[in-house]
């Protein structure tokens, strides 16, 4: 079967919007910022560093700045240099984690996950984002564990579903794969695409019967994600 790689974006968007973002947490209140501020940091850190060369702190500011206007090579660095400076606690190595799956670097992401669950061992949203850094590293069985914990902590979050499905039609799992593809779909509609893909030989998905189709499901999953 040959796998469908899922945009990275789809990864970043999905942890910031359900999981209020350990990148957004490390940066603070960013949603009135615009490049121009992130810009301005990154110049007021720049000047900083030329007096206080081993500030961990600076580094990281920068390094969040930086992932913020996309510059995700320059954000690995600086996060590094902060963790060797001792600035490491469990954002840092998310953050880093974050920058190294966009640069779809998964073996390495997955590493600063591992680091980020040694500090932080029952985050949601650090154990989706090593399932989906797994999946895409083609790592499907630990990939599936990962979701599995993501969901049992919360339960709410229409990815998680659908990578784990991924996961478990690559390992060629049709039932569990049609069934989390299915409950992804109730939760939210646009994850039909990898139904149809994955699951194009489900009597349901063929008759038209999708998860969408049963909008009870998705009311209750709404309500779960407001409390």
């Amino acid at each position: 079967m040959k796998f469908f790689f899922l945009s990275t974006a789809l990864i970043l968007a999905a942890a910031s919007a359900t999981w209020a973002a350990p990148v957004a947490e490390a940066v603070g209140d960013t949603s009135k910022l615009t490049q121009a501020d992130y810009r301005h940091e990154i110049k007021t850190c720049n000047d900083a560093l030329k007096r206080a060369t081993k500030d961990g702190k600076l580094y990281r500011r920068r390094a969040d700045a930086e992932i913020k206007l996309k510059d995700y090579q320059n954000a690995v660095a600086d996060y590094s240099k902060a963790i060797q400076l001792k600035v490491s606690d469990a954002d840092v190595f998310y953050n880093r984690g974050m920058a190294q799956l966009k640069l779809e670097d998964y073996r390495k992401s997955v590493a600063d996950f591992n680091a980020a669950l040694k500090l932080r061992p029952t985050d949601a949203g650090t154990l989706y984002a090593r399932g989906v850094a797994r999946v895409l590293g083609m790592e499907y069985k630990p990939a599936i564990a990962d979701l599995s914990k993501s969901i049992l902590l919360d339960s709410t979050v229409a990815d998680a579903y659908e990578y784990r499905g991924i996961a478990f039609a690559m390992i060629e799992k049709s039932v569990e794969a049609c069934r989390d593809l299915a409950k992804a779909v109730q939760m939210n509609p646009s994850a039909i695409k990898s139904q149809r893909r994955y699951c194009k030989d489900d009597k349901n998905v063929k008759e038209g019967k999708t998860g969408k189709d049963t909008p009870k499901a998705s009311t209750k999953a709404a309500a779960k994600g407001k409390k």
